[in-house]
């Protein structure tokens, strides 16, 4: 069985037609065991947000989605319990300690952790932890 660390970047595109959105979708696969950890509710509330404020999205339209999203079968982790080596990769690399949760999850789990931001990729990309990442479009199934 295939199992991923699944950052906010791609779960987005399952409810919301973007670039990759056709990549991210082979992820839903039954036979893929998805990992998040539990600030993953939060950061796509906060991109739903952003699409109301922007009127992308209607409050009824954002309700689905975040429905939906809490019924996708998620492996949950706790952020408090990567949150140092979270912290420690941040710090080396320059990654946002909210990316780097993600990471650690991946790292500490030896899942493959699958996104669709570039500036974190950018960010990990001279370090010792690209091994662990792979951008969505590079995900072989």
């Amino acid at each position: 069985m295939n199992q991923f660390v699944v950052d906010s970047s791609i779960a987005v595109k399952w409810f919301f037609t973007e670039e990759y959105t056709d990549a991210s979708l082979k992820i839903l696969d039954p036979e893929i065991e998805m990992h998040v950890p539990s600030i993953f509710f939060l950061e796509i509330d906060s991109i739903i947000c952003k699409k109301i404020r922007r009127k992308e999205i209607s409050n009824q339209e954002s309700q689905k989605v975040r429905n939906g999203i809490r019924e996708m079968p998620f492996y949950v982790h706790s952020f408090e319990d990567v949150l140092e080596p979270a912290y420690q990769i941040a710090i080396q690399t320059g990654a946002s300690i909210y990316d780097c949760i993600f990471l650690a999850i991946a790292l500490i789990g030896n899942y493959v952790m699958v996104t669709a931001d570039r500036r974190f990729l950018e960010c990990i990309q001279k370090s010792q932890y690209l091994r662990h990442i792979v951008w969505i479009d590079d995900l072989e199934l």
